[in-house]
């Protein structure tokens, strides 16, 4: 049986368990559980831009936070876009942690 989702619906349930779908596992050995189940075909879009924000690289477990102004803060970061710039600055912040970690690891 398919349940027709409203959009917030969909983002609210991927907000709570979108991190136990997220591809952490680095080996492949944990089988992660598909939260996407029992959506009908016109909420395809809004499934995926769901996973695309909260079931990536990167999962967030934060709605158990009591503070909801630090829970939107969260919500909003999680929500938006990632232009190019934003990407090149990540890449290089993880590069300088990288190289950070290798000289730590050559002098101690």
């Amino acid at each position: 049986m398919t349940v027709t989702l409203q959009p917030e619906t969909v983002l609210d349930h991927y907000r709570r368990w979108g991190y136990l779908e997220a591809a952490i596992d680095p080996f492949g050995t944990i089988q992660s559980e598909s939260l996407s189940e029992g959506a009908s075909s016109a909420d395809d879009e809004d499934v995926a831009q769901a996973r695309s924000y909260y079931c990536g690289t990167i999962g967030i477990e934060f709605m158990h936070i009591a503070d909801s102004e630090r829970r939107e803060w969260i919500q909003e970061k999680m929500e938006r876009e990632r232009d190019a710039e934003d990407r090149g600055r990540i890449l290089r912040r993880i590069l300088a942690a990288e190289l950070f970690e290798q000289v730590i690891q050559q002098r101690y």
